[in-house]
């Protein structure tokens, strides 16, 4: 890695989980592995925290924001608060969005949520990577959700 290198570093902290952006001020290969140096904000600024932790899955999503045609993608993780999903149009921080989760071959999920940040997709196209914070759902779609998650979390488990 070279030095310079602006890196995000994830942390898991008691109340969930915190994000810092660093640069690399030292690297030292170690066989397979390595060593970092990161001189991290002097200010400590989190830029995220979560609540719960997210789940590496993969499901169909299809969301809708005002105005605007409907954009398909995936997610990435998935939370009981949040998802990152990747999306094939570009998003805005803090746009709210209409969301319609898919699970096998059952209805979509309907869910809200808002944009809490974006980046363009690493391979110019038009899409992009976007993290969401979720709302208070439906009482159906609400439940739905956590049974979905609670499914995820024990597939995961060891």
């Amino acid at each position: 890695m070279a030095l310079g290198t602006k890196v995000r570093l994830g942390l898991g902290r008691q109340d969930g989980w915190a994000e810092a952006e660093g640069i690399v001020v030292a690297w030292a290969a170690q066989g397979e592995t390595g060593q970092m140096i990161v001189r991290c904000q002097p200010e400590g600024k989190l830029l995220q925290r979560r609540k719960e932790p997210r789940i590496r899955r993969e499901f169909p999503v299809t969301c809708t924001a005002a105005k605007r045609e409907e954009a398909h993608g995936n997610t990435i993780d998935v939370s009981s608060t949040g998802m990152c999903v990747y999306l094939n149009v570009p998003l805005t921080d803090a746009q709210s969005l209409v969301l319609n989760l898919s699970e096998n071959e059952q209805a979509p999920i309907n869910l809200e949520g808002r944009v809490v940040w974006s980046r363009p997709a690493a391979d110019a196209s038009e899409g992009c990577w976007a993290g969401l914070s979720l709302r208070a759902p439906a009482a159906a779609s609400a439940r739905r959700y956590k049974s979905l998650i609670r499914k995820v979390q024990k597939e995961t488990q060891p």
